[in-house]
């Protein structure tokens, strides 16, 4: 009788998708990550005193953290794309996988750094970890115009699209593409710069419908590729030349 009473258990348990006998899933891969260690730095434009949008330069103390060492690449997002059934972007219709995923909203990028315990960096952290640690840095790499293209894709003529990651040099964090590429998103909203030691004076009207997106991109010039430069994206707006990269607290 027993082997009767083992038999039906196992039918209904194919039947009824028993949590037991469910083909286990493999976990997505993750951006490789790299920990910067904190400290303080003046944070703004340091090299134009007529960006405004970057001043006045203020003092900003930051705390370890953990951020990725490519932008987030169409491979990486597809997977997560699929595991969500969610459609993937354009960016997936490259043929290579190594170019940076972009077309996403910044609701997505969130979202996809939050399923894998990550998040978006903060303006802050972006900001000190492009110089290098806080240093003053006019571009990711280097301060030298003449040098940015060994460290950013940047406009020259016509770039056209995306280069896969890393294909220039890093910066000092071993960080790659932090000038160029494509833009990044930022986890925070937009604000205006607030006088040294003040929290940041939020506008309710840009907190709704604003992020920051920093660093550059292929369809820019070299002074937008700046580690201060800094503009303002619907939330919910996707491009060609917009892309991300994840954060994590260091624990």
């Amino acid at each position: 009788m027993a082997k009767y009473i083992f038999s039906f258990l196992l039918c209904s348990a194919a039947f009824t998708g028993c949590s037991i006998f469910k083909k286990s899933v493999d976990p997505l891969p993750k951006p490789e990550m790299v920990l910067v260690k904190g400290g303080q730095f003046q944070m703004g434009s340091l090299w134009n005193k007529n960006y405004t949008e970057a001043l006045p330069v203020h003092t900003v103390t930051i705390s370890n953290f953990y951020i990725g060492k490519f932008e987030v690449t169409a491979s990486l997002y597809d997977a997560y794309a699929r595991r969500i059934d969610e459609l993937p972007p354009d960016s997936s219709s490259q043929s290579n996988g190594k170019l940076p995923a972009t077309n996403v909203t910044w609701h997505q990028a969130k979202a996809y750094c939050n399923y894998l315990g990550y998040r978006l960096p903060t303006e802050q952290e972006w900001e000190y970890a492009a110089r290098s640690g806080g240093k003053d840095m006019q571009f990711s790499g280097t301060s030298d115009p003449d040098s940015l293209y060994r460290y950013g894709y940047v406009q020259k003529k016509l770039a056209g699209q995306p280069i896969p990651v890393g294909l220039k040099k890093p910066n000092k964090l071993g960080l790659y593409d932090m000038s160029g590429n494509v833009f990044e998103w930022i986890g925070a909203y937009y604000p205006f710069y607030p006088d040294d030691g003040q929290q940041p004076d939020w506008d309710r009207d840009y907190d709704r419908i604003l992020r920051v997106i920093r660093g550059g991109s292929y369809d820019q010039g070299p002074n937008v590729a700046s580690t201060y430069w800094r503009a303002a994206m619907l939330h919910t707006g996707k491009a060609s030349d917009v892309g991300f990269r994840c954060a994590a607290d260091a624990k």
